[in-house]
């Protein structure tokens, strides 16, 4: 099929006709693809167009960004590449038009990725969200594959001619994939060999050819793309494509005035985010046409050959306007000045945010490495790498002396930043790359388990708590080493190329503010507190000092040793300096019965999981850990430990979660120690006096439930049996009895005489054979309110708080399951006495 006369009008065809070979194998190529693209519409209807129209389209905007002269300098290699790259570059776009394409696309580890986060972002179809975002992270590389492979699902090649297929093939589809890389990329991959030997005694300089097709297809940004017409016919649109059709359907162009590309608007722009979003298209462009012609005017093969300087009217939104006019508004930028800046990063960076705590900062440069430690293993493929992740994340803090400032600096050995990374994420306030460009540079981590500790994009900002003068030097594997040097918050920085080193990895080194070497001073300390289950050992450098934590480190702790840490990194992190217990402990502490947990032989009762160590204590609070680092105390009634669990949402500060329940792990863990808390209790009633042991059983139903106290052998319940004895029972004993008992009195707040008078006087009272029995008031706060004046009626509305009292609600389950009724039966009955503090009554099989 002929090219149209619109293509053959054009000065790239006309340079490129001059090679016959090459010319019909960019014509077989165009009337393959075009039969592809014409899919694309159909698997991905909310895109604009990819249709072969805007593949043809591509040959007259070449003619604008390139001068004529600089046409003619095109050899014919060069013409034949940008024209394979016009039909190639979107080819995968239809990755998604059969069956067979669908099941790659969904095995391959972005879709998986992206519809984990549109299912837990709660998008309508999830799946045709992630397809759609799927295919446009991978048409790239796919222009590779197609170039050299068979259509998926035919038995057709886009190149026809083996001999084309075999020896041009995977030079055209890196040239069509290359529209999506990074400019070094371009250079490193096709740019460094300059003039590159072709079949057939041809050459071309190949990151000469990626790069003017970069700016083609980028320029081609009209109505072209986007006619007003399919948009009528297509189904409905979401949001945002709508606003990408909106924004290009009433522009021509460009065409070339000097050195610039110009656009304009056939009528205004209505919608002003359709304005907005065809001005940052042209600022995009613009800035792309200033990089490549940077680039290419530093290398020797391409200097002179890019003439083209940018895009008129892109300096500025009032310029922009007079090219694209707007329908009854002024576009207006709304910019941060520089004082603003600075101030806006002092909230988000500083005390405001963190609080008064230097390790906040540190903590922040901590888990950036243990980020790209992570991300390093989790994407390693090759020993060297495996290797180097042993080497551990070095923490070094140094003294200044003779005027040179105290340092502290952060290494590690992982991943590394590329220049994009270092500029466009770790120094932009609320940068996402985690969900955005860690997709495309490492599409599979997140499927092979990695996950961040990073989230908001500002954690790195904390530096400057420490500091201002901070310089980062990073690199990833096989790439020049680069160094980012920042002077203060909001102000400019520079970055620098060094020498390359061996692997990859990361230096932050933070020049220290006065008073910060002392409150660092105890650095290893402070680490432990601050990432103790970290999985990736630390070393801990204080002048020439050197120590190693390592993974693990806190499980080999002994039960006291443990116990006793926990309480001291506990006030480490709560800024706690008085040594105060903390805010949950047993309440009336000074009333506490003197039996101590430290009694029970030197056997604490713990549960340990591969996340958790809780040990059985009065203490009730905990260190809660999101990937390895330490975000909050927690309470946890009845033990103290650390929980790992990174299921755990931290606020942007990192200082406490936004969601963590641990009720499920505190239920497991009461389960694990119900043995050794039963026995322990069964040796303190043989072995230890104690003067009143409701006190101390009702706080064990409090932290640890009902099931210890009724297998315990502990008695402790005054039964009353007339005509006037007491004996203590347990629980299990009484609820023997309750098992065959028509009724049961209770009695709470006075002495068994008094209650067994109060019990015979009431109306169908006590009667020999009855079970009756006193409750001990526990004073925990939760008896019933004083009475002025007896009252008398059902429980739960003499004392409705009663359930709270944990012995006498546990008498009211006991009930409860000896008559197989439920607890609101029973509470609810009437014929209840309540005078003073003084409860008495029966309850009443039914």
């Amino acid at each position: 099929m002929e090219f149209p006369a619109h293509v053959q009008r054009t000065r790239l065809y006309q340079r490129l006709s001059s090679d016959t070979e090459l010319l019909s194998a960019a014509r077989g190529l165009r009337t393959n693809a075009a039969a592809l693209a014409e899919t694309i519409s159909r698997s991905v209807p909310s895109f604009t167009d990819h249709s072969v129209r805007h593949m043809d389209a591509l040959w007259a905007i070449a003619d604008r960004v390139l001068g004529e002269s600089e046409t003619e300098s095109l050899t014919t290699a060069e013409a034949f590449l940008l024209v394979t790259g016009f039909y190639l570059h979107d080819i995968g776009m239809a990755y998604a038009a059969n069956r067979e394409g669908l099941e790659r696309l969904r095995a391959t580890p972005q879709y998986k990725s992206l519809s984990r986060i549109a299912s837990a972002a709660g998008v309508a179809d999830s799946d045709a969200w992630a397809l759609s975002a799927t295919v446009r992270s991978v048409h790239a590389r796919a222009a590779e594959e197609f170039a050299t492979q068979h259509v998926l699902g035919a038995d057709v090649y886009l190149f026809e001619s083996r001999s084309i297929r075999e020896g041009w093939g995977r030079t055209c589809g890196e040239i069509g994939a290359s529209h999506h890389w990074d400019i070094e990329v371009v250079d490193q991959r096709l740019g460094a060999i300059g003039r590159a030997p072709l079949p057939g005694g041809r050459f071309a300089d190949l990151g000469y050819v990626a790069c003017v097709l970069r700016i083609v297809d980028y320029a081609h940004i009209n109505r072209e793309r986007a006619p007003a017409l399919d948009r009528l016919f297509r189904l409905e649109l979401p949001d945002d494509s709508l606003v990408h059709w909106l924004a290009q359907e009433s522009i021509d162009g460009p065409e070339r005035e000097n050195h610039e590309l110009v656009y304009r608007s056939a009528q205004p722009l209505g919608s002003v985010d359709a304005w907005w979003l065809y001005f940052e298209m042209m600022a995009g462009l613009d800035a792309e046409i200033r990089k490549v012609r940077r680039y290419l005017e530093d290398r020797v093969p391409s200097r002179g050959r890019f003439t083209l300087q940018g895009v008129r009217g892109a300096a500025s939104p009032e310029d922009a306007s007079v090219y694209i006019r707007t329908a009854g508004f002024m576009p207006i930028e709304v910019n941060l000045r520089a004082g603003s800046i600075e101030r806006l990063v002092q909230l988000l960076a500083g005390e405001s945010l963190y609080g008064p705590d230097p390790m906040a900062a540190v903590r922040e440069l901590v888990a950036n490495a243990r980020d790209a430690v992570m991300l390093k293993e989790s994407v390693a493929e090759h020993e060297a790498d495996r290797v180097m992740l042993h080497l551990p994340i070095r923490v070094a803090l140094r003294s200044g002396s003779a005027g040179t400032p105290d340092v502290l600096e952060v290494t590690d050995w992982g991943i590394g930043m590329s220049r994009k990374v270092m500029t466009d994420y770790l120094i932009t306030i609320a940068s996402d790359y985690w969900g955005t460009q860690c997709l495309m540079d490492f599409p599979d981590a997140m499927d092979r388990g990695f996950t961040p500790a990073g989230k908001f994009g500002i954690g790195f900002l904390s530096v400057f708590m420490l500091g201002d003068a901070v310089a980062v030097q990073s690199n990833r594997a096989g790439s020049e080493r680069m160094q980012l040097s920042l002077r203060g918050l909001g102000r400019r920085g520079q970055i620098q190329t060094l020498a390359s080193l061996t692997g990859s990895g990361t230096s932050v080194r933070v020049e220290l503010k006065a008073g910060m070497r002392e409150a660092l001073a105890d650095l290893e300390s402070l680490l432990r507190v601050y990432a103790p289950v970290l999985p990736h050992p630390i070393e801990v450098d204080v002048d020439g000092h050197r120590t190693r934590i390592e993974p693990g480190w806190l499980r080999l702790k002994g039960p006291d040793e443990f116990r006793r840490w926990v309480v001291e990194a506990s006030r480490v992190l709560r800024r706690d300096p008085s040594g105060a217990d903390g805010p949950w402990t047993w309440r009336h502490r000074s009333e506490r019965n003197p039996v101590e947990y430290s009694e029970w032989g030197g056997t604490w009762p713990e549960y340990v999981t591969a996340d958790v160590r809780l040990q059985a204590s009065e203490i009730g609070e905990s260190i809660l850990c999101v990937r390895g680092l330490s975000l909050q105390v927690l309470r946890t009634p009845g033990f103290v430990g650390v929980i790992e669990m990174d299921s755990a949402v931290p606020d942007a500060a990192r200082r406490r979660a936004i969601r963590a329940d641990v009720s499920s792990i505190l239920e497991s863990a009461r389960e694990a120690v119900r043995p050794k808390m039963i026995a322990h209790i069964d040796q303190v009633y043989r072995d230890q006096l104690m003067v009143d042991y409701a006190q101390f059983l009702a706080q064990v139903v409090e932290l640890y439930g009902d099931g210890v106290v009724r297998a315990s052998r502990v008695t402790w319940i005054h039964q009353i049996r007339l005509p006037g004895s007491i004996e203590l029972v347990s629980a299990d004993q009484l609820f023997r009895q309750l098992v065959e008992s028509p009724r049961v009195f209770v009695s709470q707040g006075t002495g068994p005489w008094t209650a067994m008078r109060e019990m015979v006087s009431m109306v169908d009272g006590l009667k020999s054979g009855d079970p009756a029995v006193v409750l001990s008031d526990t004073r925990l706060g939760r008896g019933p309110r004083y009475a002025t004046k007896l009252r008398k009626g059902p429980l739960i509305e003499l004392w409705p708080e009663v359930l709270q009292d944990p012995l006498f609600a546990l008498m009211i389950r006991l009930t409860a399951e000896a008559w197989q009724v439920g607890v609101e039966t029973l509470v609810g009955q009437d014929g209840w006495q309540h005078n003073q503090e003084r409860v008495v009554g029966a309850f009443r099989r039914s």
